[in-house]
């Protein structure tokens, strides 16, 4: 029983030594690993995305007289509540009991 699990223990370190092995050698190896089209892509959207996290809006544009001259466009909206409330009730949930 000993020896077996002797056997094991060597086998577990005899693999661990060989994926140390191929990790250390494959990460030093100074070129870089070419990447997939999929995950270049995936690189240029998040960069997109770290570039809005730097965006700073400016309040300015809604005291443009433009801006503030641009009207509802309507549509199917329904107006809920009081007539100084600004919240359009959009279409019915079909899940709702």
């Amino acid at each position: 029983m000993k020896s077996k699990n002797l056997i094991t223990i060597v086998g577990v370190l005899i693999l661990l030594a060989a994926g140390y092995w191929w990790w250390s050698s494959s990460s030093s190896s100074g070129g870089a690993i070419p990447q997939s089209p999929y995950a270049q892509q995936i690189d240029q959207d998040l960069s997109g995305y770290k570039r809005l996290e730097t965006l700073s809006p400016n309040p300015d544009v809604f005291q443009n007289k433009l801006f503030q001259s641009l009207q509802s466009s309507g549509g199917n909206a329904i107006l809920v509540g009081s007539s100084t409330s600004s919240v359009f009730k959009g279409k019915a949930n079909p899940f709702l009991p």
